[in-house]
């Protein structure tokens, strides 16, 4: 059956035939699958060798001399058999299957309108339709098996789900060529890979991984006996190694298969544009990352309220106003009612010039994906307009089941109150307002500070009315401290490559392939380029400084535009030693989450006394601060007082003291949380003092 996939996937798909690295890549996966069968085949053969071993073992021993020890240990010794076959076949009776309790089930007759659009495309992607359509909550859209073990001897149709949130972010053309893409996947034989992969890897995860119960079992068998417990041992030290090789082979058919799941996601990619056209394609594309944080801001905001017992009974129309604020908050337009984000704004956020291809990733990087789309060049075949929404039945019953359907999954403390659109726009906002900066620095602070601090600055001050704001903040400031950022992240990735902590021996830089013996000679110069622009950052933040005291003289107000700067200076240093003290204890009490044996604790617990000291003086400094003390709630204020009182009393011998280290925890959650409100506060202070200094230009320019 494998190599009849493997022979099918050479098929081409209408006018589009599949590439040679494809091919290859399908070889690949394909070969590693027959590998893993290979490899448990040699294992249940070495295994029943073995336990007819130990069986006829056990049984002599009985027979040849029959007394207690020996019966013990005969019985020891045929269970040690047992137990190593057992554990090979233990996944058998595993009765976990797919989650399917947020899936809604449509049809022809349910939405008449979008299965119409489904089918044909399927019908233009030359392919079969769906066996089942489903609608799902999420920012997606997936081809799926009804996968099992008769999945990988007999035909099975091909699902398809779509997510209500991708929906919601798209227009029908664009759905369209989502819906064009997935069927580009029912097209590929090579889908039938992942079947088997879904299946091995069902094998290994409950060999790998899901062994509570086998192990629960084991320990109950040694626990009769002291001679069944030297054979039990044994059976884990067999097992560690069988386990060993299983890891081996795991890596080896998942790498193989995700590096087939690329290739097939460029030949998906190119079905689409031919049935859609590529721009349509990419506008979608480009807007997916926009639609999944809209999404994800908006499940936070109701995870934050489940305390509160708060939740919506439809989240969908709050995703939708959340991506189009969004894309305000960016000055992205809004094209017929969706956000039209074009590839220099993703450039501009990530303007790295590294390409490493994760071995671990089922999809390629967008940006790679677009620049093929872009070669393609394919016409824009499709002029639907509309949101992908209208084309839904009773879209509010719909919104409101897959909406009943998440928070189905939580338990509140009490029956919760149902909040609505309004409420939840009013407190985003609020939320908003105070966790954002001035909208006229174009984000400059958002992600740095404003150190450029100069006392004696009154021999460089500049003419108020000859220079404007505008000149500091704008574009080309901007993409400086864009090109900062990605040239220390790109640094830090090419270290680690270096030294071998990353695991890409070749890698793309600038368009250009190096090896990673490479690193050195390009890694010197990406540091010259970094002092380069950072040299210039630190001129542009220093002659910002010398502007806004300009300003604040010219009206007056130079002492209070420096107290700001120097009480927040002030706060800056005291939370970055705050900070520094609270790291070096949470090192010092890793060990909590490690599994560290009993007989170590004491000696850990000794070493992490002169850390936890240091760390209380910090907290108890920071309490006794009013700059702080004022964004300290009651919940913060009752987690600090318990943990100041715990003294290092995790551990007795037994297991942790559950209420201490639980205050431990808390704690070292809240203090980052708190020292960021506090530095937050006095940078925004700053800033809107800089912002008020800043409007009667912004008057005359208006």
């Amino acid at each position: 059956m494998l190599f009849y996939v493997l022979f099918n996937t050479f098929l081409s798909m209408n006018k589009i035939g599949v590439s040679k690295n494809f091919k290859l890549m399908a070889i690949k996966a394909v070969l590693a699958i027959l590998a893993f069968f290979m490899v448990y085949t040699l294992l249940m053969l070495l295994a029943i060798a073995f336990t007819a071993l130990c069986a006829y073992g056990g049984i002599m021993m009985i027979f040849l001399q029959p007394m207690a020890i020996t019966v013990m240990l005969g019985i020891g010794l045929i269970s040690l058999g047992f137990l190593i076959l057992f554990f090979l076949i233990k996944f058998i009776f595993s009765k976990k299957g797919p989650d399917d309790s947020n899936l809604l089930q449509i049809d022809s007759v349910t939405q008449p309108e979008l299965m119409k659009l489904i089918l044909e495309t399927a019908a233009a992607a030359g392919t079969r339709s769906p066996g089942k359509v489903y609608l799902t909550d999420n920012v997606n859209a997936a081809v799926f098996y009804d996968s099992g073990f008769w999945s990988m001897v007999m035909p099975v149709k091909k699902n398809l789900k779509i997510g209500l949130g991708l929906i919601n972010s798209s227009s029908v053309a664009e759905l369209k060529a989502i819906l064009a893409h997935e069927f580009g996947h029912f097209s590929q034989r090579s889908m039938k890979v992942g079947s088997y992969v879904y299946n091995v890897n069902k094998v290994l995860h409950n060999l790998l991984y899901d062994n509570v119960g086998y192990r629960n079992g084991i320990e109950k068998w040694a626990n009769i006996s002291g001679y069944f417990a030297i054979f039990v041992r044994i059976a884990a030290i067999i097992i560690g190694g069988i386990q060993w090789v299983l890891l081996k082979v795991y890596e080896w058919v998942n790498l193989n298969h995700l590096a087939l799941s690329r290739e097939m996601e460029f030949h998906a990619d190119e079905v689409a544009a031919e049935i859609v056209g590529s721009q349509t394609f990419i506008n979608v594309l480009l807007r997916l990352d926009m639609a999944s944080i809209a999404y994800n801001a908006v499940l936070e905001h109701y995870n934050e309220k489940i305390p509160l017992a708060e939740k919506t009974d439809n989240l969908f129309p709050q995703h939708y106003f959340l991506l189009n604020f969004i894309a305000g908050n960016h000055r992205i337009p809004i094209i017929e009612g969706l956000p039209r984000v074009d590839l220099q704004h993703i450039q501009k956020i990530n303007g790295s010039k590294l390409i490493l291809t994760d071995q671990w990733s089922s999809h390629p990087d967008t940006e790679v994906r677009i620049a093929k789309l872009l070669a393609l060049d394919r016409q824009e075949r499709e002029s639907i307009s509309g949101r992908a929404s209208s084309l839904l039945n009773n879209i509010t019953d719909i919104e409101g089941q897959l909406t009943a359907m998440l928070f189905n999954e939580i338990s509140f403390s009490e029956p919760p109150v149902i909040t609505n659109d309004q409420l939840f726009i009013a407190e985003f906002q609020k939320k908003h307002n105070e966790t954002s900066l001035p909208a006229l620095f174009l984000g400059y602070y958002n992600y740095k500070e404003p150190l450029a601090f100069v006392k004696d600055a009154s021999s460089y001050l500049y003419e108020a009315d000859q220079i404007t704001y505008t000149q500091f903040f704008n574009e080309e400031a901007m993409a400086m401290l864009s090109t900062e950022t990605c040239l220390i992240n790109d640094i830090a990735d090419l270290e680690a490559i270096a030294e071998e902590k990353l695991n890409f021996p070749t890698y793309i830089y600038n368009g250009n392939t190096y090896h990673r013996s490479d690193s050195d000679e390009l890694l010197h110069l990406l540091k010259k380029e970094l002092k380069e622009v950072q040299d210039k950052v630190a001129k542009h933040d220093h002659n910002i400084f010398i502007y806004f005291l300009s300003l604040a003289t010219s009206i007056q107000q130079s002492e209070v535009y420096v107290d700001h700067y120097d009480l927040y200076l002030s706060v800056l240093s005291t939370s970055l030693a705050a900070t520094e003290s609270c790291r070096e204890f949470t090192e010092a009490m890793n060990f909590l989450n490690d599994g560290t044996g009993s007989e170590f604790i004491d000696d850990k617990l000794k070493l992490a006394a002169e850390p936890s000291q240091r760390f209380k003086e910090q907290l108890q400094f920071i309490l006794a601060n009013p700059i702080y003390k004022v964004n300290v709630t009651p919940e913060m204020e009752l987690t600090f007082q318990k943990f100041l009182d715990t003294d290092l009393k995790y551990f007795t011998g037994e297991p942790y003291y559950q209420e201490q280290t639980q205050a431990y925890y808390q704690a070292v959650y809240d203090f980052p949380q708190l020292l960021y409100k506090t530095d937050f506060k006095a940078k925004k202070a700053l800033l809107v003092f800089q912002h008020e200094l800043i409007a009667p230009q912004q008057q005359l320019t208006a």
